[in-house]
């Protein structure tokens, strides 16, 4: 670093400064103006954010506890799965359980047609059950 700052202040004094713009400010501005066009060019960058949970099990909380969060997150990203359906695809909510537990914990504690709600979600790809 302390070499680049003694060319940049010795640069600063040639002499024949171009529209009395220092050398290296010269040579930076060929070099963005050339690689400008590049970036013109090239596609938009996609980002996705994904939610996602992870579960220490017994970390913070004891096993009802857990319980309780997996299905009340559960049913909050079907209610949001629901709401978001007729969106266009990109805008749609996704969500990931964090591991097969979790659905095995809903179909325990839900009835039989709260848990093929999900089962539909997990099918269309919406929620994801398990890995």
């Amino acid at each position: 670093m302390r070499r680049l700052c003694i060319f940049v202040l010795q640069a600063r004094t040639v002499p024949g400064r171009a529209f009395g713009l220092p050398l290296v400010t010269q040579i930076l501005l060929l070099l963005v103006l050339g690689i400008m066009p590049a970036f013109a060019q090239s596609a938009p960058k996609r980002i996705y954010i994904a939610p996602d949970d992870h579960t220490d099990y017994f970390w913070s909380g004891d096993e009802l506890q857990y319980r309780d969060a997996f299905l009340a997150m559960i049913d909050y990203y079907l209610d949001l799965a629901d709401v978001t359906v007729d969106n266009p695809p990109e805008f749609q909510s996704r969500w990931n359980c964090d591991g097969s537990f979790w659905v095995w914990t809903y179909e325990r504690n839900r009835t039989p047609a709260q848990f093929e709600r999900l089962i539909g979600r997990v099918r269309d790809g919406h929620i994801r059950g398990s890995r």
